[in-house]
């Protein structure tokens, strides 16, 4: 990337995009934050980037907003519906290709299936990067797997704040990537200096199962916590439920369901130290991350949730 030329965050104020936004910013890099509502960029326009609307099932305005700038990028949304994520992916490569994108970081809520599985979440994975591998644009493939902002979030924090437990829907022995966004955001702006890795794939997140979740968390924290694997209906019921709704928090049952059975054909552990030492970026030690979170809050706004329920 030259330091003159903008780089375009696609999804900008969203949980993948803005940390990648704010960590540019934060850095002096000019950026061009792309999204669907302008209103809701503000922070991000007083900080001094540019501001462009465009929707992913809109090529040309993608076209439009990706004209000029040294590199992209791009995080598809956690939608597991075939047609709309079909849809997403043609128009995004269409528009890197037709832009002239010099490069593009691009990851996805978590790795494509290599083979059917009949779980919508990995398979619309597959679709999505099939169709812009095919499209021949210079990308940089990162797949996370599980988000640790999933753990100190509205659906899991009050466990730990009142109870000193790590629950979540996995089982305890299950070793699984996690990653913090903060992370994804560094690696994925390192990985656009890097027009030599155009076409890799890496692996994102470290290999850990729960209580070795709970025992970092809980250093960080200064608190002795118990990692707690929970039945995905039951953990959907009375946690994701509250937060997300009942429709959307039905269809985790069937992806935490096959996570829990160790995910065959998904990636779901694997060597997530290769990305660093090709980038030179270090993961943030658990205990580090776990420190900078807002547990009472997210309690708090869970607890919030379920009173007005």
């Amino acid at each position: 990337m030259t330091n003159d030329q903008p780089l375009a965050v696609l999804g900008a104020t969203g949980a993948q995009g803005g940390p990648v936004a704010r960590a540019l910013l934060d850095a002096g890099r000019p950026v061009r934050a792309v999204v669907r509502d302008p209103g809701r960029a503000a922070a991000l326009a007083d900080r001094g980037a540019e501001v462009v609307t465009a929707d992913l099932a809109d090529p040309a305005a993608l076209r439009t907003a990706l004209t000029g700038v040294a590199g992209a990028f791009a995080h598809l949304p956690f939608v597991p519906v075939a047609d709309v994520i079909e849809r997403f992916a043609t128009s995004l490569a269409e528009a890197l290709v037709a832009a002239r994108v010099p490069l593009t970081a691009f990851t996805l809520s978590g790795p494509p299936a290599t083979a059917p599985t009949g779980v919508a979440s990995f398979d619309t994975k597959a679709i999505a990067d099939r169709i812009l591998r095919a499209s021949g644009a210079p990308i940089v493939h990162l797949t996370p797997m599980g988000y640790l902002a999933n753990l100190s979030a509205p659906f899991a924090a009050p466990w730990v704040v009142d109870h000193d437990e790590l629950r979540y829907p996995v089982p305890a022995d299950l070793r699984q990537r996690w990653v913090s966004v903060e992370d994804q955001a560094a690696l994925a702006i390192a990985a656009l200096d890097r027009p030599d890795l155009a076409g890799r794939t890496f692996a994102l997140g470290e290999p850990l199962t729960g209580p070795e979740l709970a025992a970092g968390i809980g250093a960080g924290l200064g608190r002795d916590l118990r990692y707690v694997p929970v039945d995905p209906a039951e953990f959907a019921r009375d946690a994701f439920a509250p937060v997300m709704g009942e429709q959307l928090a039905g269809a985790l049952v069937h992806d935490y369901r096959f996570i829990g059975s160790g995910a065959p054909g998904v990636a779901i552990g694997g060597d997530g130290s290769l990305v660093t030492r090709e980038l030179g970026v270090a993961y943030t030690p658990l205990e580090e991350w776990a420190r900078t979170q807002d547990w009472d809050g997210a309690a708090a706004v869970f607890r919030s949730l379920v009173a007005r329920a």
